[in-house]
């Protein structure tokens, strides 16, 4: 599904990862206003909706590529997935089944 759309529009999930592996643009929407620490957001991989109307304006910056966005994003998503991927969490993930074992026993 996420290969077949132009850009996609999610909460925080592993979709947003997907989505930039497969180089779609990301609009995360945040009602609440406390998504602004997580990494992806930070780094400006994606864009941000507090509401309808900032969707709406992410959209329609999407659908025009204004200012070149598009692009853009394509470029901070690489930047991320290389930062993501360098500091461990994607060559070494944690084994937790070992983990939960070695906590019962």
């Amino acid at each position: 599904m996420i290969l077949a759309s132009d850009f996609i529009v999610t909460y925080e999930s592993t979709a947003v990862l997907e989505a930039m592996i497969l180089q779609k643009p990301v609009i995360v929407i945040d009602l609440y206003d406390d998504m602004r620490e997580n990494f992806f957001i930070s780094q400006g991989a994606v864009l941000l909706a507090h509401n309808v109307d900032s969707l709406k304006d992410c959209m329609r910056q999407l659908n025009s590529n204004q200012d070149n966005i598009v692009s853009q994003l394509n470029d901070r998503s690489r930047e991320f997935l290389r930062d993501y991927a360098s500091i461990g969490v994607l060559k070494n993930p944690p084994k937790f089944s070992e983990e939960l074992l070695k906590s019962i026993q």
